[in-house]
């Protein structure tokens, strides 16, 4: 993948909300849902941490 720079601001091949998604793994969106709770405050779960690329034009880019 190349450096896309999302919407968010973050890089895509980077962000571990994306690559959990892309990668379906349930383990990646639970450490990623516990750091931003405790990084930022946010109250997610790891249901929650689902992204498919903010520039996808035909719904899931997987």
């Amino acid at each position: 993948m190349s450096k896309t720079i999302a919407c968010c601001g973050l890089v895509c091949s980077k962000c571990p909300t994306f690559l959990a998604t892309k990668n379906n793994d349930d383990n990646g969106r639970k450490k990623t849902a516990a750091f931003y709770t405790e990084k930022f405050g946010f109250i997610l779960k790891p249901e929650d941490i689902n992204c498919d690329g903010c520039f996808s034009n035909k719904g899931k880019l997987l």
